[in-house]
């Protein structure tokens, strides 16, 4: 468990990745710092297409799967 608020980057040490599901939009930008900050990929697994991902200023690929939207972020 940990505070995206005020992560712990010790837990995140030897990551390839960190994820969210279903994330509320406002926790966007801080998982984004957070993959920053460690230096890995961030994968996103909105509820449905989120266009507000394309207005973060980042780029942002959707990654297309017949099951599920997910989008990456590459630090």
């Amino acid at each position: 468990y940990d505070d995206i608020n005020n992560p712990n980057l010790e837990i995140y040490k030897g990551a390839d990745v960190v994820y969210s599901i279903r994330p509320p939009f406002e926790l966007i930008p801080k998982l984004e710092s957070l993959g920053n900050d460690v230096g890995v990929d961030v994968l996103i697994a909105p509820l449905s297409e989120d266009i507000h991902l394309s207005s973060l200023g980042k780029k942002w690929n959707r990654i297309n799967h017949p099951e599920i939207l997910i989008y990456i972020l590459k630090p």
